[in-house]
């Protein structure tokens, strides 16, 4: 088989079994991530490590049967005329094109091996430089035909005009012709139809709408235009339009939490946050969790009268508990559903202040039975009905959606200045929650999967090179790629998040297959007594072919994942398919100078006379 003189090396099924195990040992490192995203990304290492491993089995046993049967004659030939119709016939190739053009760069770069290494850490550090120019957006919308709008009304609003509210809102869904249809849940959420969708609980003050739409991409246009339609016809409610996310669970986009004890105080630092957001450009329809304060009374319970009287708080607290929102009784059973049966006092009885005041309570001790006008002085206030801890802590947060065309990091990184400019009284602090924070979990397990994987990648190639200098010198290739997959993000305007770091984790195992080849065959020419320089440039002139067309092959794989645009997957296929073009030109020239430049030194004067 004179197509395939390397099926002959000894040394080839450890060559293929390192080559193919480089991108599953990336690949698996990601099922240490946890939560939700956890969950989200674990059928994609699984797959990509069993498809890799049938790949080898595919290599090793059938490609090899299939050349046997299928392939009948060698590629160079040995009639007479040959070498001339071969070069008639490649004359105007493509390959020849860039066979030729390597073979002036590779030779120009042996030439100047210094500039040559230069060249290498300055692609790596521009690589560096530029990541923190990406725009930034963890996880991108589940560009899903569906959309949920949430209903607040003001704390102690009754369900029936909640519901009035819901109807109206209603009747505007029902004219908007891109809207197939809808379900309304009135007091309580919709049960958990999607992994990222937090279930309320029930209140009376509140409802919730799912809507689908005719298509995924009328969803964000929907979205965007109903919340300013909403806040003009039910001013009344606080009516929040969002769009169904990947990734972890979060209410906005951006959060900011003020933690402290006083609730005053947190109102105020709320305000000023509050105030901040809606000043930057890009946040949009801001709010706060501690919403809805409602008007009540305060009960000022004189302690002696009460104690002289037979009188206890909590004596106090449950009789008119019991007098004015009612006590179960018993039980009254409607098929299989429990309906418990509340005794309270007429409704004529209570429906002011006064009838509070004047309401008569009975001491459990002296059975003095006395209004309670003269046990309490009674003042009427405003207090939070809400009140939302974090960690046992009051934390009041202040929530931002985006307007269209914005990230949230670009809010929060205008907003962050003036917030932490904030003074803030001792035992309050200001955290971020939102995208920021799922950033920032996922992302420290991501450099641990990342770790793991280089490891990985650098045992195997220990254990095929058993060399420390060449086994370093394949990983230079992935610092090699490091600009390429920048530049992948921005020539396809694709933010930098959780599907692009995965893409440059993949990355790394794919781009030092063609570093492998290369030192590979290097290693070959070697012992077969060749000098190290002369080794390189073979090797360079000898794979260029097959890692061109393998590199092509993956990159133009992962190309419909571009085309679509999918903002979770256009990413992750950018990282790779530029990245791969662009690690392949430099990794072709600037390995095997290096190799040149670290093995130099253990040539015989021999072998460098015979080379020379």
């Amino acid at each position: 088989m004179t197509c395939f003189p390397f099926l002959h090396r000894s040394h080839l099924g450890r060559v293929l079994s390192c080559a193919h195990s480089e991108p599953s040992r990336c690949f698996l490192p990601l099922l240490m991530l946890t939560g939700s995203v956890g969950e989200f990304i674990s059928a994609l290492p699984v797959a990509v490590a069993v498809s890799l491993s049938s790949s080898y089995i595919v290599a090793m046993l059938l490609t090899p049967l299939l050349c046997r049967f299928f392939i009948r004659k060698g590629l160079r030939g040995t009639g007479p005329g040959h070498e001339t119709l071969q070069k008639r016939r490649f004359s105007f190739s493509p390959l020849e094109w860039m066979q030729s053009l390597y073979d002036g760069a590779i030779q120009f770069a042996m030439a100047h091996k210094k500039l040559t290494a230069a060249f290498g850490i300055l692609v790596f550090v521009a690589g560096v430089a530029l990541l923190p120019f990406l725009p930034s957006r963890f996880f991108p919308f589940a560009e899903r035909n569906q959309f949920v709008i949430d209903v607040w009304m003001p704390e102690g609003t009754k369900i029936e005009a909640t519901d009035a509210v819901l109807r109206r809102i209603e009747g505007e869904l029902h004219e908007i012709p891109t809207i197939r249809d809808y379900a309304a849940f009135l007091g309580g959420s919709a049960p958990r139809f999607y992994y990222n969708v937090n279930p309320q609980e029930p209140a009376a003050n509140y409802g919730q709408f799912l809507v689908n739409t005719s298509s995924a991409e009328e969803t964000p246009v929907l979205v965007y235009r109903l919340r300013k339609q909403f806040a003009q016809t039910c001013p009344e409610a606080m009516v929040i339009v969002k769009e169904l996310q990947q990734g972890t669970i979060m209410e906005a986009p951006v959060e900011v939490r003020v933690t402290g004890e006083d609730i005053s105080k947190l109102k105020e630092i709320g305000g000023q946050v509050t105030g901040i957001l809606r000043g930057t450009p890009g946040s949009a329809f801001v709010h706060e969790d501690y919403f809805g304060d409602s008007y009540s009374l305060a009960i000022d319970v004189d302690p002696e009268v009460a104690n002289r009287l037979g009188f206890t708080n909590v004596s106090i607290a449950r009789q008119l508990a019991g007098s004015f929102e009612g006590a179960p009784v018993s039980i009254f059973w409607e098929g299989d559903r429990a309906v418990d049966i509340v005794l309270r006092l007429d409704e004529a009885r209570r429906q002011s202040f006064d009838n509070i005041r004047d309401a008569y309570l009975t001491g459990l001790l002296t059975g003095a039975r006395v209004p309670l006008r003269e046990l309490a002085h009674l003042k009427p206030e405003w207090q939070s009905s809400r009140i939302v801890r974090r960690n046992g802590m009051r934390t009041l947060t202040v929530r931002s959606h985006l307007a269209e065309g914005y990230l949230a990091s670009e809010v929060l990184k205008k907003a962050r200045p003036k917030i932490s400019g904030l003074s803030l009284p001792s035992g309050y602090r200001i955290d971020y929650g939102g995208e920021e924070e799922s950033r920032d979990e996922t992302f420290s397990q991501m450099r641990n999967a990342l770790i793991v994987s280089l490891a990985g990648i650098f045992l195997i190639l220990m254990f095929e090179f058993q060399s420390f200098k060449q086994s370093l010198l394949v990983m230079v290739s992935i610092a090699l790629a490091l600009l390429g997959a920048v530049l992948g993000l921005i020539v396809t305007r694709n933010p930098f998040g959780f599907t692009a770091y995965v893409g440059f984790i993949s990355l790394s195992g794919i781009v030092v297959r063609n570093a492998i080849i290369l030192v590979d065959y290097i290693n070959e020419r070697r012992a077969d007594g060749q000098a190290p320089e002369g080794a390189a440039l073979d090797a360079g002139h000898r794979r260029l072919r097959p890692i061109f067309l393998t590199t092509m092959a993956a990159a133009v794989g992962v190309t419909p994942m571009i085309i679509s645009g999918s903002s979770l997957w256009s990413p992750l296929a950018s990282t790779i398919a530029v990245g791969l073009i662009f690690s392949m030109g430099s990794t072709l020239i600037v390995v095997p100078v290096l190799y040149v430049l670290l093995e130099r030194r253990k040539v015989s004067p021999e072998a460098q006379e015979a080379n020379s």
